[in-house]
C-alpha cells in the first residue's frame, strides 16, 4: 500500500495548509489539496473519496476536483462521509451558489456524482481497498479511516483530539504497519488545542502509546506557524518509531 500526503503549497514546500491522502493513487481521503493535484490525468485516477469532516481546509478544493474528473461516459466520482459532513457538501458546496448542484447532475442517466453514507464500523471496499470509518473526537462529528489491503492496514486520524475507538479497532489487526496521526499545537498551546480539538506532542505521546510498539506513527496536520516547534518537541520526546508527515513523500507499507 502506498500513502502519499499531497503537497498543499505550490512548489511542494515543508507547511501543509490543506489535507488530502491519496492511497494507491486511487483513493482519496479528503480533498483540502485534491484539486490541485498533479495534472488532470493524475486525477481522473481518483474516482473515490473519503470525507473525514466537513472544514474547509479538508474539502476547499473538493468542487474543483469534482469539476477537473467529471465527463459522459465515465464512471461517477463517490464521495463518502458522514450524513452531517455529506449534508454539508450538499448544501455548503454544491448549492448552486458557491458551485453548481453537481451532485444532482446526470448524462445519460448516469449520475456524475455519487454520495455514499458511511456507516460507523462497516467497511466498504474500493479498488482492492477495505476502508472502515470509526469515528474520533474532533469539534464536529468526524471520522478516521483505517485501510487495509489485507496484506498491510494503515490507520488516518488527522484531526481529532485524545480517542479511544479508532486505535482499539486498528490495534486488533496484526497486519497494522502504520497510523497517521495529528498534533496541530505545540505544548504550550494546550488549552487551545483542546478548544479547537486538536493534540499537543504531550498529548500526541499519549495516544501513540495506545498503539502496538512496532507500529510506524507518522506526524501529520502541524499548523504551519507552529511545524518547528511541534517537530522539536516531538523530537525531544525520543519517541523512536514516530517521523514527521512529509509532503509528497511515497509512505509504502
Amino acid at each position: 500500500m502506498k500513502i502519499q500526503m499531497l503537497p498543499s503549497a505550490a512548489g511542494g514546500g515543508l507547511h501543509q495548509f490543506l489535507t488530502t491522502f491519496l492511497v494507491n493513487d486511487r483513493v482519496a481521503i479528503d480533498a483540502g489539496c485534491l484539486g490541485f493535484h498533479g495534472d488532470p490525468k493524475d486525477q481522473v485516477r481518483v474516482r473515490h473519496v473519503f470525507l473525514t469532516h466537513s472544514h474547509a481546509d479538508h474539502v476547499c478544493s473538493l468542487p474543483l476536483f469534482v469539476n477537473h474528473v467529471t465527463d459522459c461516459g465515465a464512471p461517477p466520482v463517490t464521495l463518502y462521509g458522514s450524513a452531517p459532513t455529506l449534508e454539508s457538501v450538499r448544501n455548503d458546496i454544491f448549492n448552486g451558489r458557491t458551485w453548481p448542484t453537481l451532485d444532482r447532475f446526470s448524462c445519460d442517466g448516469v449520475p456524475l456524482v455519487r454520495l455514499e453514507v458511511l456507516t460507523a464500523g462497516r467497511s466498504v471496499t474500493v479498488d482492492g481497498l477495505s476502508v472502515t470509518a470509526v469515528p474520533v473526537d474532533h469539534v464536529i462529528g468526524t471520522l478516521g479511516y483505517i485501510v487495509d489491503d489485507s496484506r498491510s492496514a494503515v490507520a488516518i486520524s488527522s484531526d481529532s483530539r485524545a480517542t479511544e475507538e479508532i486505535w482499539r479497532e486498528a490495534s486488533r489487526l496484526p497486519h497494522l504497519k502504520a497510523a497517521f496521526i495529528g498534533v496541530a499545537f505545540p505544548n504550550a498551546r494546550s488549552e487551545l488545542a483542546e478548544i479547537a480539538g486538536h493534540m499537543t506532542p504531550a498529548a500526541f505521546e499519549r495516544e501513540v502509546a495506545k498503539l502496538p510498539p512496532h507500529v510506524r506513527i507518522v506526524a501529520i496536520h502541524m499548523k504551519p506557524i507552529y511545524h518547528q516547534q511541534i517537530e522539536d518537541e516531538l523530537r525531544g520526546m525520543g519517541l523512536r518509531n514516530v517521523v514527521a508527515g512529509v509532503a509528497g513523500h511515497d509512505y509504502v507499507f
